[in-house]
């Protein structure tokens, strides 16, 4: 079991020196529960959360958990957030209310089979990365003002609105990143020698890239097997050493399009009818 280590206050000849507060909480509740300073939700229901305490969620149930930030002011500042590889489960963690602030990293753990759907705008600075599992973004700025580090997993947003999602992203693993039944922008600067397979999802929208792409140097995979778009817009030109595969069908308006010069270094792929 986890415990939580309580305030170390050290006190001596000369004064009194207080150690940070060190915390690892786990959350307990396969219910839609709050994550509050005051309600034992944590490390089976025998802790409270402070901030700065280590925050992690586990895959270890199945179904859907809403967690609901209910701090007066509506923010945490947790030292970290990880979604963890707790067994055989797949959770999904929806977070619907509140914000999530601070030096903050968000991480989902290799092994994490479950989603996390912010569904809030954040503001968290320490960056996001997919290892694992899904990613949803249900506002712009679900992902804080870091870096979103894509190494594995299924980056995706939620129904009902485009929306453009402005964070830098390094591509180091393969990942697939899916428009849901509306359009999503990447405008951020692109990074990074990993692989990114798009167009995989009934019924979705344009995925867009909206920069250069000058830093990226891996490969764009566009299987439009569904009729899904991918544009390449946005200012200037495309110019970029990446790879671009394409395939699938590309009847019905559903293909690859661009809509300003592009240089590439590569482009290849069985196209479509």
């Amino acid at each position: 079991m986890k415990m939580k280590i309580p305030h170390l206050i050290l006190a001596g000849l000369f004064g009194t020196a207080i150690a940070s507060h060190a915390a690892t909480v786990e959350w307990s509740l396969a219910a839609n529960g709050d994550w509050d300073t005051t309600t034992s939700n944590w490390n089976a229901n025998t802790a409270t959360y402070t901030d700065g305490d280590a925050v992690q969620f586990n895959d270890s149930a199945t179904g859907e958990t809403l967690v609901q930030i209910a701090i007066p002011g509506g923010t945490v500042s947790p030292a970290s957030v990880n979604f963890t590889d707790g067994g055989a489960g797949t959770t999904q963690y929806r977070f619907t209310s509140g914000s999530i602030n601070g030096a903050t990293s968000v991480t989902l753990d290799a092994g994490f089979d479950g989603t996390a759907r912010f569904n809030v705008a954040n503001a968290y600075t320490g960056g996001t990365t997919l290892n694992s599992g899904r990613l949803m973004a249900g506002d712009a700025n679900a992902l804080g003002t870091g870096t979103l580090t894509l190494n594995g997993g299924t980056f995706t947003h939620v129904n009902g609105a485009n929306r453009t999602i402005a964070n830098d992203i390094v591509i180091s693993g393969t990942t697939t990143v899916l428009p849901s039944n509306t359009d999503l922008a990447l405008s951020g600067a692109i990074s990074g020698g990993g692989t990114l397979i798009t167009g995989s999802q009934p019924g979705a929208e344009y995925l867009s890239f909206q920069n250069d792409l000058s830093g990226f140097t891996g490969k764009i995979i566009h299987t439009n097997s569904n009729q899904n778009y991918i544009l390449f817009n946005g200012a200037g030109s495309v110019n970029t050493t990446a790879a671009i595969e394409t395939h699938g069908q590309t009847s019905g308006g559903r293909y690859f399009r661009l809509q300003k010069n592009a240089t590439f270094g590569e482009l290849s792929g069985t196209g479509g009818n």
